[in-house]
């Protein structure tokens, strides 16, 4: 479930730096994140499974080592201004509103929040 996966640790950090960068393999999300290796493969395969990240095995060079390439997608673009809208709820002084604005892309419709 999207919402569970959202909430979890580091997901920001690693949709926020693929979303900044574009593709980049494990080893460079690994060292650019400091997130532990188990954890950093746990979170990739969750959010892959999510469709918030792609991902593709591809070589360097030709007969060269084949590497885990991962990328934002369209979905994690969105799932990124989810985590920004809860950050500036987290962030509301008493009596403090936030207003948002959607729209829908499908009907065009927005919808004020």
């Amino acid at each position: 479930m999207i919402r569970r996966i959202l909430l979890k640790k580091n997901v920001d950090k690693i949709l926020d730096l693929l979303d900044k960068e574009g593709e980049l393999f494990f080893g460079q999300i690994l060292r650019k994140t400091g997130i532990n290796p188990s954890n950093l493969t746990i979170l990739l395969t969750d959010l892959q499974l999510e469709g918030l990240i792609a991902k593709e095995e591809k070589s360097d060079y030709e007969g060269g080592r084949v590497k885990s390439y991962y990328k934002i997608t369209d979905k994690g673009r969105q799932a990124r201004y989810i985590l920004k809208i809860m950050d500036m709820i987290d962030s509301l002084k008493e009596g403090q509103k936030l207003k948002c604005l959607i729209v829908d892309d499908n009907t065009e419709t927005p919808i004020v929040v």
